[in-house]
């Protein structure tokens, strides 16, 4: 019996003013041999940077197929300096003799250019610091 996780990032959007992006998460389960859970007694989860995003409880699984577990877009801020890198892993138990198996991946988002801006002390002229 087998079975394989496949979890995927990929950037959706960025939105440059409030410095995020939008990422689609996507898991699929690969099964084989006799592996299958039909009555949903499954369970698992996803967490994108540290956060849960999903509970996996509950979906059902077949024999020799892909299935997808879950596929949506999530915002992910970005650093002050405009860069991100994000991850995600993902665990999920198939309640077959496979029980748990995981998946983890880490995207480089394209970097948000920053406002950067110069200041200056107040001079008054014919002062004397002018």
């Amino acid at each position: 019996m087998s079975a394989s996780l496949k979890l995927t990032l990929t950037p959706a959007s960025q939105d440059i003013a409030a410095n995020k992006s939008r990422v689609r998460v996507r898991l699929t389960i690969s099964t084989a041999y006799g592996t299958y859970n039909e009555l949903g007694t499954t369970a698992g989860s996803i967490t994108l940077d540290g956060v849960k995003i999903a509970d996996l409880k509950g979906k059902k699984v077949y024999i020799n197929t892909t299935t997808v577990l879950y596929d949506a877009e999530h915002d992910v801020a970005h650093n002050a300096d405009g860069r991100k890198t994000v991850t995600a892993s993902a665990s999920f138990d198939v309640e077959t003799s496979v029980r748990w198996i995981s998946a983890a991946a880490e995207l480089e988002l394209q970097r948000i250019p920053r406002a950067s801006g110069i200041t200056f002390p107040t001079i008054v002229l014919g002062s004397a610091n002018a």
